[in-house]
């Protein structure tokens, strides 16, 4: 096992003392092959305080994604990236399971604050900047590694349901158009930046979920498993980019 997560908020001290130790444990090993330390973004502040306290974190905190979307700004947004870059690369944190460029069509979907919004231009927008900035032009001893999520659009949610519960299995497209328009220019722009990989989403696309008023999707889908399943679509957004 050579990937690990880490969720806990603990000082640059302790983060580096545990992943040095890691990765010491790892070159004792046969092979010698080194530990990835994965974390999700740290440096946003998406929790809401209803009263005086102040939350203590590790990491520079700035607001959270809907907030850095709203800014408008593409030097701050560059800004962001660039201390959250350091901040990761001082922790010992080589990779990060970050960033979402999923288009926020359905306001029902819990984790539209996780989003850059709903407009897929300032989406791509933010994406050709965050990417480069934290993983460079290519993966390096300096590069924080980064995963692009959900492939194709988690923000197309049938009722707003979650995709990780059978309820919300199903992606939907009533608007005609709306995956090739909405949901894939965002990734187009993300893979123009090589990120280190990719994160499909665990819905399926569905036709008949989709039908009314139009059918949406012209061609159809070929296959109704989850995007993680099939990858005739990732084949065509690298051929379309």
């Amino acid at each position: 096992m050579r990937h690990l997560i880490v969720r806990e908020n603990a000082t640059p001290e302790q983060m580096v003392t545990w992943t040095k130790t890691i990765q010491e444990m790892a070159e004792e090993s046969r092979l010698g092959i080194p530990v990835v330390i994965i974390s999700n973004s740290r440096n946003e502040n998406e929790d809401a305080t209803f009263n005086a306290a102040q939350s203590v974190r590790q990491f520079t905190t700035f607001p959270g994604i809907l907030g850095l979307a709203a800014m408008d700004d593409l030097d701050l947004v560059k800004q962001f990236a660039a201390i959250g870059h350091e901040e990761f690369l001082a922790n010992n944190i080589r990779k990060g399971y970050m960033y979402m460029v999923d288009t926020a069509t359905d306001p029902r979907w819990f984790r539209t604050y996780g989003t850059f919004g709903e407009d897929p231009a300032t989406i791509s927008a933010i994406a050709e900047v965050i990417i480069p900035e934290f993983q460079g032009e290519v993966l390096d001893e300096d590069a924080i590694a980064l995963t692009i999520k959900h492939f194709p659009g988690g923000g197309t949610r049938e009722n707003g349901f979650d995709p990780h519960y059978a309820e919300g299995k199903f992606n939907v497209y009533p608007t005609e158009g709306s995956l090739e328009n909405y949901h894939l220019p965002p990734f187009k722009a993300a893979i123009k930046h090589h990120p280190a990989s990719i994160m499909p989403y665990y819905a399926i696309p569905s036709d008949e979920k989709s039908a009314t008023p139009q059918v949406p999707f012209a061609r159809g889908f070929e296959e109704n498993v989850a995007f993680a399943i099939t990858n005739n679509l990732f084949k065509n957004c690298y051929a379309m980019s």
